[in-house]
């Protein structure tokens, strides 16, 4: 099933907040763009908060409680939130 690719400011990304292993872990997502987009915005995330994430689906996945930050990161990328 090829994915949906929409434009970046068209996106309304959602944040999610998870446990695992009694570790923080946040989500965000739903992202539909190319494979190479996400992987990149991946790396600037784990880059700039110097945390471990992986990319699940269409969602991303960082480490800790990260939302305010992850925030800050993608706002200066011109991304929206819900």
């Amino acid at each position: 099933v090829p994915e949906k690719i929409i434009p970046k400011n068209a996106h309304q990304l959602v944040f999610k907040f998870e446990k695992r292993n009694n570790k923080p872990v946040t989500l965000i997502g739903r992202f539909f763009i190319s494979g190479d987009e996400k992987k990149l915005i991946l790396s600037i995330l784990k880059k700039k908060l110097s945390t471990g994430g992986t990319i699940n689906g269409e969602w991303i996945e960082i480490q800790g409680d990260m939302k305010e930050k992850i925030k800050n990161v993608l706002s200066s990328h011109d991304w929206n939130f819900k």
